[in-house]
């Protein structure tokens, strides 16, 4: 089966005849060189708006001005709108992260201005940003935070992208139910607000998703409602790719004739409308069409036509598929070399294109030339990965395809259960959707499979099917070979025939044989049976010992099955077809079942709660149908994560279920163990960060440090010029003096940004709270007063200095965080702690600092020192701080404490080991 291309076109670009353009951005070049101040700056916006699909370069300049404009006349309203462009344009030239650094300066000056509006329309720049450069969570966490903080002040249009942009992420990770779910409310936004072109768009991308699940006639409604959206809104484009759309579906039921004229239809359609680029899908398709009823000439032309114009229009995605159709076509025709090459080409695009489906696809096609060449190993690797894929997208013409490929591998290598089992596993999915190429490729091959096997009647029966639905063209082929098994079949039966009449008479000449020795045997017989009624009666009471000696050993064997089954970690039950419970171990799973005696003869769903219920009575019905095994998990409201498995147990003598058995596996510790392992990976992830921010830090004030040296050094020399009574002489000093204290902060910035291991010296208290309060008071609010001792405090610690100036520095600044905008005082203590058994008989010193913020509840206090708890906004914290705290406390022998009530403030002691006063 071919595999063909099946486009989304999300995006749709209205644009107006080339001459009306001209004449409008004339019209604006001619207003521009009259205007001046902010109407000058929106007049350059527009402009680049407008310039930007002929001359992006000149666009690019014209933006630049505006926004150097708008900085240099305080133009906030146009440099937000001058920054949203200029991110607009960078998206143009694939430089995503420059773009968002743009949207982001857009949507720092709308977020201050309060219009919310245009805020949730820059997070959507944002966001879409994030999805083209893979970074899926931050793009979803983006959406979200649209959706939850601005949902009255999002319009029609930007909630309908959102939910756009929703169904592109889910679909790309394969969670198709939340991408359909996402489409069905962009639906909704656009019927409600008259969105048409979007809502054509939203059909078109809801039949691709149900045409790529197999179910085609909900995939046909949904193109239908595309094309008929499309055309009341004159769209030609539109209205081409829903055609184009159905046109695969004919071509997967086998209607080629059908297949053909959409489109052609299609392509009229976007030609008639001037997009040469559009195109490129419309010639592969032709070129797909032909390959498909073996007409390769003139495929090979439509897919060079096809490649020129990708490589024209850099269309990476469809160029993958023509390599692809290529590679396959060059298979069918016996260029093995070829067919590798081109399938090579197409691997390498799908994987530059991160496409996850296209790449299984292209590997599924690997794996079939391997097989051909007999490397087998090769070929299975490559029929397992894509396999993987194809069960997580829920692709069952790939799928389909792929176990008809598993089966011809197998029945090369003679490995006959397995070939016919794939073989049957891919034509069942085939008919599921109606594939009638699949089927036909999967009929034949088991035609051919079963002959091998010298079953002529399976083999006439996969023949006459594949006759059913062959179009004429290969009728008479397939006739002769119809009446080849006919005749092998006919030939067959002559031999049963035979061999049945030869059988019959062989009976005869017995039974005449017989007859003359029967008399004979007679009595022969009547002696015997003296013999034997006297032999009975010698060996009875010995029968009856023996069977009393199997009975124990059976009723012992029993009971050891009990045992090792009772022994089990699962819990394992019998259970009739009505569900009730015929037999159950005593494992009660950790306490989910109170008396597994008392379960005996009850309903097993009536354990579980309603949701449940509902889930395993589906699983019980599906496994009497199927005959097959399933596995499910599920989750109590107590808590528990159970695993089941059900098996079904057939009865030999009719091959029915007559009961299942259930083997229930708590699995609530493993769960909890998987997500304590996620939690520890992002704690470590989020270390990462903070210790490349540290360094980066530590650059920084190096850099500025250097400038600041040249700055002394230059003042200095300004100095000896200048006239000591001039007021020029009295600003140098003034300068000097900042650079001074400037070089002091950064000095204690590099020496706090150092991440070096601890070092233990003596250290004063006065010093401390000295370097402390000097750090502190340079960044204080004009709000917050700092009271702290004066006095000189001579006890020494053996300690850390700048660990410890990170603790004071660091508790200081949440206190001031705390109070936030209105006044508020915070205050350091010093006091002296005599030895006590809880300090483990040594000499304490306490530093209590304490402020009157809004203070802790108590189970934040609870948790405020674990690692990336916090309680401040997204970006305003990272939950590192009081954790770093406490452990440089604990390394230093301290112990720290924390006294709050939620609104009156918090205070937290420090308390440290002295050792000398």
């Amino acid at each position: 089966m071919k595999r063909f291309l099946l486009l989304l076109f999300i995006c749709i670009i209205s644009f107006s005849q080339a001459q009306e353009k001209d004449i409008f951005l004339d019209s604006l070049m001619h207003e521009l060189s009259v205007s001046d101040n902010n109407h000058w700056v929106d007049i350059a916006i527009e402009i680049s708006k407008e310039i930007s699909y002929k001359d992006a370069e000149y666009a690019q300049t014209i933006i630049e001005e505006a926004i150097k404009n708008s900085i240099s006349i305080d133009y906030q309203d146009g440099l937000s709108r001058a920054y949203e462009q200029k991110a607009i344009l960078l998206y143009n030239e694939h430089k995503i992260l420059s773009g968002i650094s743009y949207f982001q300066k857009a949507y720092g000056i709308y977020s201050f201005e309060n219009k919310r509006s245009e805020s949730a329309n820059i997070l959507y720049g944002i966001a879409s940003g994030l999805a083209r450069i893979h970074q899926i969570s931050e793009a979803k966490d983006t959406l979200s935070f649209i959706l939850n903080n601005y949902p009255l002040s999002i319009d029609p249009q930007t909630k309908s992208n959102i939910y756009h942009l929703f169904s592109n992420i889910y679909s790309g990770e394969g969670e198709i139910e939340k991408a359909i779910e996402a489409l069905d409310s962009a639906v909704v936004v656009e019927k409600n607000n008259y969105l048409l072109e979007n809502l054509s768009t939203s059909y078109n991308a809801l039949g691709v998703i149900f045409d790529d699940l197999g179910d085609y006639k909900r995939s046909l409604e949904y193109y239908d409602l595309c094309e008929i959206t499309a055309k009341n809104i004159h769209d030609t484009l539109l209205t081409s790719y829903a055609i184009h759309n159905k046109a695969y579906i004919y071509l997967y039921w086998g209607i080629f004739d059908e297949a053909l004229s959409l489109f052609l239809e299609s392509q009229d359609l976007v030609q008639s409308a001037g997009y040469e680029s559009e195109l490129v899908a419309s010639v592969s398709s032709i070129a797909a069409v032909y390959q498909e009823i073996e007409k390769n000439d003139k495929a090979k032309r439509y897919y060079k036509k096809a490649l020129q114009l990708a490589d024209k229009y850099n269309d990476l995605t469809t160029k993958a598929v023509i390599y692809h159709n290529m590679g396959e076509m060059m298979f069918g025709e016996g260029k093995l070399d070829s067919a590798l090459y081109m399938l090579n080409q197409s691997l390498r695009i799908e994987m530059q294109e991160g496409n996850t489906l296209g790449i299984a696809q292209t590997k599924s096609l690997l794996g079939t030339i391997h097989s051909a060449l007999n490397d087998y190993d090769i070929s299975f690797t490559y029929f397992k990965e894509a396999e993987n894929v194809f069960l997580k997208f829920g692709s069952k013409n790939d799928l389909s395809n792929l176990y008809l490929e598993y089966g011809k591998t197998y029945a090369s290598l003679r490995k006959d259960s397995l070939s016919i089992i794939f073989f049957q596993k891919g034509i069942d999915l085939a008919e599921k959707i109606n594939n009638r190429s699949l089927l036909k490729d999967g009929y034949q091959a088991s035609s051919h499979n079963y002959e091998r096997l010298y079953n002529y009647r399976k083999a006439l029966f996969f023949y006459k099917k594949h006759k059913s639905i062959t179009d004429s063209l290969f009728n008479q082929h397939t006739s002769r070979r119809m009446d080849y098994m006919s005749l092998k079949l006919e030939t067959q039966e002559k031999e049963k025939r035979l061999s049945s009449l030869e059988n019959k008479q062989k009976v005869l000449q017995l039974e005449n044989k017989n007859r003359t020795t029967f008399l004979l045997a007679a009595i022969i017989i009547l002696i015997l049976s003296i013999f034997f009624f006297y032999w009975r009666f010698t060996i009875k009471k010995n029968s009856e010992a023996r069977l009393s000696k199997q009975y124990h050993i059976l009723e012992e064997s029993e009971q050891k099955i009990k045992a090792l089954i009772d022994s089990s970690f699962d819990s394992t039950l019998l259970v009739n077809l009505q569900g009730n419970i015929l037999t159950i171990n005593n494992n009660k799973l950790n306490g989910f079942f109170a008396n597994t005696e008392s379960m005996i003869h009850e309903e097993l769903f009536s354990f579980f709660n309603s949701p449940n219920k509902e889930k395993l009575d589906r699983f019980f019905k599906l496994v009497i149908q199927t005959k097959k095994p399933k596995e499910l998990e599920i989750q109590e409201a107590n808590g528990f994560v159970l695993n089941i498995r059900i098996s079904p147990v057939i009865d030999p003598s009719n091959h029915q279920v007559s009961s299942l058995a259930f083997y229930i596996k708590d699995i609530t510790q493993l769960e909890k163990d998987k997500q304590a392992r996620e939690k520890m990976e992002k704690q470590l992830i989020q270390t990462q960060k903070m210790e490349t921010i540290g360094t980066l830090a530590g650059g920084i004030a190096h850099d500025f440090n250097n400038s600041l040296a040249t700055i002394q050094g230059y003042v200095s020399m300004s100095l000896e010029d200048v006239d000591p009574k001039s007021h020029i002489h009295r600003y140098l000093k003034n300068t000097q003096k900042a650079v001074n204290i400037s070089r002091d902060t950064v000095q204690k910035l590099m020496t706090y940004s150092r991440a070096n291991e601890i070092q233990f010296n003596k250290v004063r208290i006065s010093e401390l709270l000295d370097d402390s309060v000097d750090m502190i008071m340079g960044s204080k609010p004009k709000n917050i007063k700092f009271v702290y001792p004066h006095k000189r405090l001579n006890m020494e610690l053996l300690a850390d200095k700048n660990q410890l100036t990170q603790v004071m520095v660091n508790i200081c600044t949440n206190a001031i965080h705390s109070i936030g905008e209105q006044a508020g005082t915070v205050t350091i203590k010093v006091q002296k702690i005599k030895s006590q058994k809880r300090f483990k008989n040594k000499n304490m010193i306490l530093i209590q600092i304490c402020d009157d913020g809004i203070g802790m509840d108590s189970e934040t206090q609870k948790r405020i020192f674990e690692p990336f708890y916090t309680t401040k906004e997204v970006g305003k914290g990272t939950g590192l701080g009081l954790s770093v705290v406490a452990g440089i406390i604990k390394q230093h022998s301290g112990i720290i404490e924390v006294k709050s009530q939620f609104g009156k403030g918090a205070s937290f002691l420090l308390y440290l080991p002295i050792i000398s006063e």
